[in-house]
């Protein structure tokens, strides 16, 4: 692997990032900066997908939407837009680099 990469799992489902867990984990060990967005998750599954990520050194954050009730709307959307440009003001990249080098995107149902 050549230099550190920043990571952002788009994923449906918590169990997403288990399924990736290899790359993501080697990029973590290599220095890099992985986070996973995870779309629906239960409100008891939470702490499981959480302790899941930590051991892969993965940060989580969860979108919150509902199943079945995902809008290709601008609402919906602006949860994911938000992620990326945050990533993208990061004060350690060069202007105009987005932050994330892989865009890893799982299809919503």
């Amino acid at each position: 692997m050549h230099g550190k990469k920043d990571i952002l799992l788009l994923a449906t489902y918590g169990m997403e990032i288990v399924e990736c867990g290899g790359t993501l984990a080697k990029h973590v060990k290599a220095g890099g900066n992985v986070q996973a967005a995870v779309s629906l998750v239960r409100p008891e599954n939470r702490e499981q997908v959480q302790k899941a990520a930590g051991v892969l050194g993965v940060k989580v954050n969860f979108l919150d939407f509902k199943s079945g009730e995902v809008q290709a709307d601008v609402a919906s959307k602006s949860k994911i837009v938000r992620l990326i440009a945050v990533g993208s003001k990061r004060k350690h990249r060069k202007p105009g680099k987005s932050w994330w080098s892989v865009l890893l995107l799982m299809a919503m149902n």
